[in-house]
C-alpha cells in the first residue's frame, strides 16, 4: 500500500498489528506490532485512520465492543472496520463453489464457518453505540461485506 500511495504522491506510513509476531511481514515500509486489537498498544490519537479487515467474526461481541474501542481511542480522525457478511446467498454459492472446485474439506468447513459468524448491518450498529462511536455508518459492499465507518466530529 506504500508503493501505491506513493505513485499518487501521498506520503502515507502503515503500522500493522497482529497477535502473533510471526506472520508481520517484511514490507520496509511499515511498521509492524504484536499485540491485541483489545488493548492496543497505542497512545490516544497516534493514527489518523484505524483500518480493521476481516477478523471481527473471531470475536466475541464484548471483544467487538472493546475492540472497537480501542480503535476509536487511538484514531485522531476515523476507522473503517469490514468483515463478512451473515446472509443465506451468499453461503450457498461458496458452498457450492468450493464443492464444485474441490476445495479442501477444512479450508470448506472454516470458510462456511466465517460466513455463519458473519453479521447484519443492525447488529453492528448495535455493537458501534455499545462501543461509544457516534455518527457510525454501516453498509453491506456487494453483499458479502458488512463495512463501518466513522469520523471523529472535525476539532
Amino acid at each position: 500500500m506504500s508503493e501505491w500511495a506513493a505513485r499518487r504522491g501521498w506520503n502515507w506510513s502503515f503500522t500493522n498489528l497482529d497477535l502473533n509476531p510471526r506472520p508481520l511481514g517484511n514490507e520496509l515500509s511499515a511498521k509492524f506490532v504484536a499485540g491485541s486489537a483489545l488493548q492496543l498498544p497505542f497512545a490516544e490519537a497516534s493514527f489518523d485512520l484505524v483500518i480493521a479487515s476481516q477478523m471481527t467474526h473471531h470475536l466475541t461481541d464484548k471483544e467487538i465492543v472493546q475492540h472497537w474501542r480501542e480503535a476509536w481511542r487511538v484514531t485522531r480522525d476515523g476507522i473503517f472496520i469490514c468483515d463478512l457478511h451473515r446472509n443465506a446467498g451468499f453461503y450457498g454459492m461458496l458452498r457450492l463453489m468450493m464443492r464444485l472446485i474441490r476445495t479442501d474439506e477444512q479450508v470448506r468447513k472454516d470458510g462456511l464457518i466465517s460466513i455463519e459468524r458473519g453479521f447484519r448491518c443492525p447488529e453492528w450498529r448495535e455493537l458501534a453505540a455499545h462501543a461509544g462511536i457516534p455518527r457510525a455508518e454501516v453498509s453491506l459492499y456487494y453483499g458479502t461485506r458488512i463495512v463501518l465507518q466513522a469520523r471523529k466530529a472535525a476539532r
